[in-house]
């Protein structure tokens, strides 16, 4: 209802004020009765955006006389608008990341293949492995993050020499397959078909290894 006394001119300075309800003219008499009724005589209201994006409004009012408020009362409260409309955005932005990420975990933890990243160095140290491992292998993920050698030891011994020769292939050909036994942590042994493809930096020096397991035992 107030959107009539919201004059082109305070659309381009993003600001409204009233310093006196009652003064306004007839043609304002609908936003002037709302604004009676809530008990406001005198008001200031800010446009809340960011980079352009509307996010809101935020207004002072005062309840019992006019006021006209002065340049120095606009200036410092622009500062306070700017303060809230930039911890606005930063909060939505991390309630989103915090959803998206939730989202991700859940498709990651069941997903039919386990994800892992390495070190793009010897001894191609894990950084990170998908909760989903837990499942296939038995060992729960940071097993493998906080020990930079338990994959190799966990390969069977027949092919862990094959294995451990096919690493460093990666590097050179960007992408890289594998096949494998892995010892559960029941003692059991699964075999495990690798994909992995090594990202690089912006000045194409080697970054990280990207890959998955997938159980193909039952193959």
């Amino acid at each position: 209802q107030l959107r009539g006394v919201w004059r082109p001119e305070d659309r381009v300075l993003q600001m409204l004020c009233l310093p006196d309800v009652q003064q306004l003219p007839p043609a304002d008499a609908a936003p002037q009765a709302l604004l009676q009724r809530c008990g406001v005589r005198s008001l200031l209201v800010f446009a809340l955006q960011q980079e352009g994006r509307p996010l809101g409004f935020l207004a002072y009012s005062l309840q019992h006389a006019p006021r006209r408020w002065s340049d120095e009362d606009i200036a410092l409260l622009k500062v306070l608008r700017d303060v809230i409309g930039s911890a606005l955005v930063r909060t939505w932005a991390d309630a989103a990341l915090r959803r998206s990420e939730a989202r991700l975990h859940f498709l990651v933890a069941s997903s039919p293949v386990t994800i892992f990243t390495a070190e793009a160095r010897p001894p191609w140290a894990l950084r990170y492995v998908s909760p989903n491992v837990q499942r296939l292998m038995g060992h729960a993920p940071e097993t493998f993050t906080q020990d930079a050698c338990l994959f190799a030891r966990l390969v069977h011994p027949d092919v862990r020499e094959r294995v451990a020769r096919e690493r460093p292939g990666v590097l050179g050909q960007g992408d890289a397959l594998s096949e494998f036994r892995l010892r559960r942590h029941d003692g059991r042994y699964r075999w495990l078909h690798e994909q992995a493809r090594l990202v690089r930096d912006e000045a194409g020096q080697p970054l990280e290894i990207i890959g998955y397991w997938m159980d193909i035992t039952e193959r």
